[in-house]
């Protein structure tokens, strides 16, 4: 069963956060409204539909950023239809139509600066079947720009403009200051059954001292008003290590001696099969609840690929499985690794390995790497 995803409200911000004004005249009248941590969620009645409001820093180009949600939006869809940036003197438009499990999504994403220099964007998306959407699409673009005050959304000289397809596939293309380098930050998180294991994160320092987590993001480009306030922030060098101040009020210690991350000596050392394991639970603490997650990656030397996962779970009188599969073909600059799949979506992430944890050069193999932030071992 498709769970219908979504109208998501967005609030990006300049410099200092500011109070995020009109969600509630945005909302269509009788949803539900509720709040997941930062995210404030409203609700359709069926469920079809949802608005989920949340900050983001530093936004400098309101085309480029809905279009960076949008690519977020569409980031695990089957195939993507369309997708067509736009905007108005007060709006900044992005249509989208996508394929999600036989399940065709219709979407906007809409922008607007307010006078106060809050941008608000707001995505709109349901099935494409949904009865009265085209209507209730048109009013959303009404109220945001209802919203605007006046304020314009068009790009200042100062401001990043949106790049073209050859531009992003190239390897000196970037979306903000260039990268330094790249540590780890160590973290423990909880995976099948509860169990607590250690992370490893990838963090750029990039250059006039802003940091970022990489995450999914290749390193010739980030984009720094895609990411949130925890995982945006400043550095400093602190005798031999880098204390990474971030915007949410947290800190981290990096030490240039973990690892360190590195790309890859050539393409033909990714060669292989590769695989990471998460998942959640409580089995660990004695519950009765198990979920795992196996995600597979095998790249070959004649440049295709295969990407697969197998999903499962437990808990008493219940248990349940998924498996997804697909395949395109694969390049690797450096640390920035291209995935073009067979249905035309192009993905751009990185690859690094830790020269503490390879296993071994010789023949190619690299017993651990970080395939778009996520650690994967190698399995043959």
């Amino acid at each position: 069963m498709v769970r219908a995803l979504f109208a998501i409200v967005l609030s990006l911000t300049l410099g200092a956060p500011a109070a995020l004004a009109g969600p509630a005249a945005v909302a269509p009248e009788g949803w539900q409204s509720s709040q997941r941590g930062d995210l404030t969620v409203y609700r359709s009645a069926n469920g079809r539909e949802a608005m989920l409001f949340r900050e983001i820093a530093d936004v400098t180009d309101p085309v480029a950023a809905v279009k960076m949600i949008a690519d977020g939006l569409t980031q695990h869809a089957d195939a993507v239809l369309v997708s067509e940036p736009g905007s108005q003197s007060q709006v900044a438009v992005h249509d989208l139509e996508y394929e999600r499990r036989n399940v065709v999504m219709r979407g906007k994403v809409i922008g607007v600066r307010q006078a106060s220099g809050v941008f608000l964007a707001l995505a709109h998306f349901a099935p494409k079947s949904e009865p009265g959407l085209a209507g209730r699409m048109a009013t959303s673009i009404e109220k945001m720009a209802a919203l605007s005050g006046g304020s314009s959304v068009t790009p200042t000289a100062r401001q990043t403009p949106v790049r073209t397809a050859a531009e992003r596939s190239s390897p000196t293309a970037t979306t903000g200051p260039a990268v330094s380098q790249v540590l780890f930050d160590l973290k423990y998180s909880y995976g099948v059954g509860g169990a607590v294991y250690p992370t490893y994160n990838l963090v750029a320092l990039l250059e006039g001292g802003w940091a970022a987590k990489l995450g999914s993001f290749a390193v010739d480009s980030i984009n720094m008003s895609a990411l949130p306030r925890k995982d945006v922030g400043t550095w400093q060098r602190a005798g031999g290590e880098y204390r990474v101040r971030w915007q949410n009020g947290k800190s981290s210690d990096l030490k240039p001696t973990v690892g360190p991350p590195k790309p890859l000596p050539s393409a033909q050392f990714l060669s292989g099969t590769y695989q990471a394991i998460g998942g959640g639970g409580n089995t660990a603490l004695g519950g009765q609840t198990l979920v795992a997650e196996v995600k597979q990656f095998t790249f070959r030397s004649d440049g295709t690929f295969s990407q697969g996962s197998t999903k499962s779970g437990s808990a008493p009188r219940v248990a349940a499985g998924a498996r997804s599969s697909t395949a395109g073909r694969w390049s690797l600059d450096g640390p920035n690794l291209t995935l073009r799949y067979g249905n035309g979506r192009v993905l751009r992430t990185s690859v690094f390995y830790s020269a503490s944890r390879k296993r071994s050069a010789k023949g190619g193999q690299y017993g651990v790497v970080w395939i778009g932030g996520e650690d994967y071992r190698r399995v043959r």
